[in-house]
């Protein structure tokens, strides 16, 4: 369920990836694979799933930084 993802907003600005798809560019950005390995040693399943993590990771790190602003 990716809702959450509507309530999350990165703070200050930010520019787009030019020349790489968003979802490739998120995944090479935080150093959990190389675009070569995404071309040749994993499936659009594994990347997915690589993503998850990601999203996970920075959701849940959002959500305490969140927290201990509220304490």
């Amino acid at each position: 369920d990716l809702r959450f993802l509507r309530e999350y907003q990165p703070e200050g600005r930010s520019v787009d990836f030019q020349n790489v798809d968003p979802f490739i560019g998120c995944i090479v950005a935080n150093g959990k694979a190389t675009l070569r390995e995404l071309k040749t040693a994993y499936t659009l399943e594994d990347a997915f799933l690589l993503w998850e993590v990601i999203v996970t990771s920075n959701f849940n790190q959002w959500l305490a930084t969140k927290e201990a602003m509220r304490k």
